[in-house]
């Protein structure tokens, strides 16, 4: 059975899984204000920790990248989202 599963970069993926075809990451967005910023491995916590902190404007939801949303997934039979 050929199978892809399909998951957020919130997901701590084992280490044995990271570079397994079979998985997919997307990055999320987070947006503080105007303030934009890709959870993925160039994610700066603190950055992130001290615009939220400075920020009056009401912080919106994570959500998928764009870039990634718009790219089709692989042709596989059977894709799991997690």
């Amino acid at each position: 059975m050929r199978y892809k599963i399909v998951v957020d970069s919130c997901c701590e993926l084992p280490v044995e899984y990271k570079d397994d075809p079979r998985f997919e990451r997307i990055p999320l967005t987070l947006e503080v204000g105007d303030y934009r910023i890709l959870d993925d491995e160039t994610f700066n916590q603190r950055e992130f920790l001290d615009k939220s902190r400075l920020t009056r404007n009401v912080q919106n939801p994570p959500a998928p990248h764009r870039s990634a949303t718009e790219t089709p997934l692989p042709r596989t039979p059977i894709i799991f989202t997690v």
